[in-house]
């Protein structure tokens, strides 16, 4: 975990990880063949029983239980559900 010792927000200093350090935990901890790199999303539909369905510019389709998006600022993920 990153530390911000300049953050004064409780809150806020444990919820910040700078991308890369947040990439790396994710390459070093899930299968790789369930992380999906260079695909621009399309669409995401949330089922709370289901999961997550998601759908890419490229017509693939991707299913999970969670959807961990960390794409940056402008997170299109974000974009999508939180418009």
């Amino acid at each position: 975990m990153d530390t911000h010792d300049n953050v004064t927000e409780y809150l806020h200093q444990t919820a910040r990880y700078h991308r890369a350090h947040l990439q790396q935990a994710l390459l070093e901890n899930v299968a790789r063949d369930i992380i999906h790199l260079r695909k621009k999303l399309v669409s995401v539909d949330v089922d709370p029983k289901a999961g997550v369905t998601l759908e890419f510019e490229d017509g693939t389709i991707a299913t999970a239980d969670v959807l961990l998006g960390a794409d940056g600022l402008r997170s299109v993920g974000s974009q999508i559900l939180c418009p």
